[in-house]
């Protein structure tokens, strides 16, 4: 998807893929599918993975009092601005796409230029999803289309070198259902 978002005369070097893993405890199914999500990513070339975690913590209702297991992304916005440091300052970049529209990069990204004065940063936001403050800070942006994300999701499976398929999470189920129907 961020090669077709790049200019003519701009070449992917390297994607960078931020997550947190999702707590086998709270919804194994999700966790499943991400482990799988992360393992075909894997298959790419060029492209590393960043993994955070959720943290819970027990929150109180303020209406009726009782309480609830609350979970929050915790290290993604922190290796994110790290990353983009590091990057520029090794030079292993002259521009970066950050998709997010998480205000929270906005001081790294004010950093940098204050350091750094050739590098350009493109905010990249998701659909429906938009920060001012971001866009300010930033070279440029851009709001990647629906269509776009549609037309880049992985294909019904990968076959990783081992000859392992790994399966899209919305054929995962469908192919496990003919798994089991055909054992039966």
């Amino acid at each position: 998807m961020v090669t077709n978002l790049n200019s003519e005369n701009q070449t992917l070097e390297k994607v960078k893929y931020f997550t947190s893993i999702f707590s086998e405890k709270v919804n194994p199914c999700k966790t499943q599918w991400q482990k799988v999500y992360l393992k075909a990513l894997g298959t790419f070339e060029n492209l590393e993975i960043f993994k955070g975690r959720h943290q819970a913590t027990t929150e109180q209702c303020k209406k009726c009092g009782n309480t609830y297991t609350k979970y929050s992304e915790k290290l993604t916005d922190v290796n994110i601005a790290c990353e983009m440091f590091e990057d520029v300052y090794k030079k292993n970049c002259d521009a970066i796409g950050l998709v997010t529209a998480d205000c929270d990069l906005k001081p790294v990204v004010e950093k940098i230029f204050n350091i750094f004065k050739n590098i350009k940063i493109f905010a990249l936001f998701p659909p429906k999803r938009y920060s001012v403050e971001l866009k300010q800070a930033c070279t440029n942006c851009r709001v990647i289309s629906r269509t776009l994300i549609k037309n880049c999701q992985l294909p019904d499976y990968i076959l990783k070198k081992s000859g392992i398929k790994l399966y899209n999470p919305k054929k995962f189920v469908e192919h496990f259902r003919e798994e089991n129907r055909l054992r039966q």
